[in-house]
């Protein structure tokens, strides 16, 4: 099949999903399994968190969240933005699944499984730079490449509209391990290096499972490509450069409160933000679901359509959420974490606002990013990260940690009012299928 033949193919998949209230239906019922599966997993991660803590006590809960930082840093920093590529790119085009397939075992499995083994020989070279020791380390350090092998796998899942066997995928990826745990505290085996084990363990059968369906969808065996990579890079580029400068905007007050009030308030406050981010599950769950459907899309009004009313509802939703959240934000708090915590209570209050603007904001971004990045997707959370620490470094002194939650509200308003200004003042381009089609191989 030639390449223009499949555009046109992708085109008029792409364009039935702005057609009928059945379409629709399924998108919102996808948005609900996406959901539920994030609440379900928030209260696995809290199980587990606990669970941790108390069998491995201070010291081996330490040792255990370094090895898990060091591999969410890795994955973090080594994933360039090629997962939203990933999406991006075999929503417009399915028959580009094989070629990103290929790249995307080279990328994780080859060239982040060399980094990490470089990491790991520098580690035993100079032993005094090495945060861990042991088997503790190598599975930090093997979980890099696997753990960032099943990112872009999935989004490639997601790019092709298999939302349940993503959720599914990774509940179970998510909900083994503490099975396991369970099981070697029953047998005597509760360090840290055996429950890293334990999580490697479901992180290997997840990635194994994603391989499996995308082989299937393929139809023929993954094939690395130059081209198609050349490709994803200048989105994935775009898109790692505006999630970097996301993150500098939605961490960024811890470090500031740290630095200026203390370790308690960094406490109070991050119960605030922990709250908020229950919240953030139901945008992130429709941005996951959103983005695929309009990156297939051809026709930009259709898309533009799409994305305001997802926006609307979106808003209403946090809204209605949020309000509801702020009324019961002391009792909340006090029943979650007890009366100690409730100096958090007027932060939460006043980061609620916020919460609900950069969930329409994540909407925005998401039809942004369906457009091809353009440079409003990467300098509006920069401006917005560098409001956020100036204003931090004026109000947090005054105000405390309050002070954070309004800097907080202000950047992610400027961001929403910067997206709506753009829709209504920018010029996207037109779609082109041809435009940012490589050619085949």
């Amino acid at each position: 099949m030639n390449q223009d033949s499949r555009a046109d193919r992708t085109i008029v998949e792409g364009d039935r999903l702005a057609e009928g209230p059945r379409t629709r239906a399924a998108f919102w019922k996808d948005v609900a399994e996406t959901a539920a599966a994030r609440f379900l997993l928030l209260g696995v991660s809290a199980v587990s968190t606990i669970f941790i803590a108390r069998v491995l006590g201070p010291d081996g809960r330490g040792a255990y969240a370094v090895a898990v930082t060091i591999s969410a840093v890795g994955i973090r920093f080594g994933n360039l933005g090629l997962h939203s590529a990933n999406t991006y790119f075999v929503a417009r085009d399915r028959a580009d699944l094989p070629r990103l397939l290929g790249n995307s075992l080279v990328v994780g499995l080859l060239v982040a499984g060399a980094g990490a083994l470089g990491v790991g020989l520098m580690f035993v070279a100079v032993p005094p730079i090495s945060p861990l020791a042991g088997w503790l380390l190598a599975l930090a350090l093997a979980w890099v490449p696997i753990g960032l092998t099943y990112l872009l796998l999935q989004n490639l899942l997601i790019g092709i509209g298999e939302i349940r066997a993503v959720n599914l995928i990774e509940i179970f990826g998510r909900t083994l391990p503490v099975g396991l745990m369970l099981a070697l505290l029953l047998i005597g085996w509760k360090t840290p290096a055996w429950f890293m084990a334990a999580g490697f363990v479901g992180l290997v059968l997840a990635f194994l499972w994603v391989l499996v369906i995308l082989e299937r969808r393929a139809e023929w065996q993954p094939k690395p490509s130059l081209r198609l990579f050349k490709a994803n890079i200048s989105f994935s580029f775009k898109a790692y450069v505006a999630a970097f400068f996301a993150y500098v905007v939605l961490r960024s007050d811890l470090l500031v409160i740290s630095y200026l009030r203390g370790l308690e308030d960094v406490g109070y406050y991050s119960v605030a933000v922990s709250i908020t981010e229950v919240l953030s599950a139901l945008p992130i769950a429709i941005g996951t679901v959103l983005f695929p459907r309009l990156s297939a899309l051809e026709s930009e009004d259709d898309k533009r359509k799409i994305a305001i009313h997802v926006a609307v509802i979106t808003g209403l939703l946090l809204g209605v959420a949020s309000l509801a959240a702020g009324m019961l934000a002391n009792p909340l708090i006090s029943f979650l974490f007890g009366a100690d915590f409730l100096p958090a209570s007027s932060a939460f209050v006043w980061l609620l606002p916020g919460i609900v603007a950069i969930s329409v904001n994540r909407i925005f971004m998401n039809y942004f990013a369906s457009m091809g990045m353009p440079a409003v997707t990467v300098w509006s959370p920069a401006a917005a990260a560098a409001i956020n620490v100036v204003l931090n470094l004026v109000l947090v002194p005054r105000l405390g940690i309050v002070g954070a939650s309004i800097t907080s509200t202000i950047a992610y308003l400027l961001m929403l009012l910067t997206s709506i200004a753009y829709m209504r003042f920018g010029s996207p381009r037109t779609s082109s299928r041809g435009s940012d089609s490589p050619a085949e191989d």
